[in-house]
């Protein structure tokens, strides 16, 4: 049985109680304030989960490269993915259409039910108000299918890479890449930020590869990151305060 981490356990926990908050504040109280407050807190708590998530697929994904037969190994990390996730997503999507068809059925009429059976209803475009809580793991989702196939196309074309290089390749493909990409969609598109870009699948795979960045560093450099880790905590916390305050401001236009 693999040993829990209990920092894993506490980031879990306050990406919980921030994500509760959020919803929370914004059902029950209204003006600029309570918006502030609930914005970092949905904010600050999804993207918790994020990048917690890419930490530890990213452990297990780079054991399966270490292996020899990583084409089986790499099938068996997305079925095991898809065993945890699929089984409650579905159950959930039913009871959404339930309640939609007989209680709610003027809001949503017109919901297309089969892109959220193949995870593209916020693939390319802001998803509809129907089952809106998804967004954020159709985002896990494709992650879990691109950034594997990704890392194995790499290998392919340069079989002789080690697998710390591999994943440096692909994490430097997904980090600016995706966000050259979402730069661009906010420039040239009427997208806000809070429900605008962030929930568009295709231009957030960079959230979970900023997890798998942190999982190569503590897997191949955990002398080194320990070491400098009052340091790194101090850049995050500047980094995601200027970047947070950046899309605060831009969700209010």
């Amino acid at each position: 049985m693999e040993k829990r981490i209990f920092g894993f356990d506490i980031i879990r926990s306050l990406a919980i109680l921030l994500v509760m908050t959020g919803h929370v504040l914004g059902y029950i109280y209204e003006g600029e304030y309570s918006f502030f407050i609930s914005f970092f807190s949905g904010l600050f708590g999804v993207e918790l989960f994020f990048v917690l998530s890419g930490v530890l697929i990213g452990k297990l994904l780079i054991e399966v490269f270490e292996t020899n037969n990583i084409r089986q190994n790499v099938k068996n990390f997305i079925i095991r993915r898809w065993l945890r996730t699929l089984p409650l997503y579905f159950i959930m999507l039913f009871v959404y259409w339930f309640g939609n068809k007989y209680f709610d059925s003027v809001k949503n009429a017109d919901v297309a039910l089969w892109k959220y059976f193949l995870f593209i209803q916020n693939f390319f475009h802001v998803q509809p108000t129907f089952f809106g809580v998804s967004w954020s793991l159709s985002i896990e989702e494709w992650f879990y299918i691109l950034f594997p196939f990704t890392l194995f196309l790499i290998k392919k074309i340069k079989q002789n890479l080690s697998t710390k290089r591999i994943f440096a390749v692909g994490v430097f493909i997904f980090l600016p890449g995706f966000l050259l990409m979402r730069m661009i969609a906010f420039s040239h598109y009427n997208f806000n930020f809070y429900e605008g870009v962030r929930k568009v699948a295709f231009l957030r795979l960079d959230a979970i590869a900023v997890g798998i960045l942190m999982s190569i560093a503590f897997y191949f450099y955990e002398k080194k990151v320990l070491l400098s880790r009052y340091i790194l905590l101090g850049l995050g916390i500047v980094f995601n305060n200027e970047q947070s305050v950046y899309y605060y401001q831009k969700s209010l236009f």
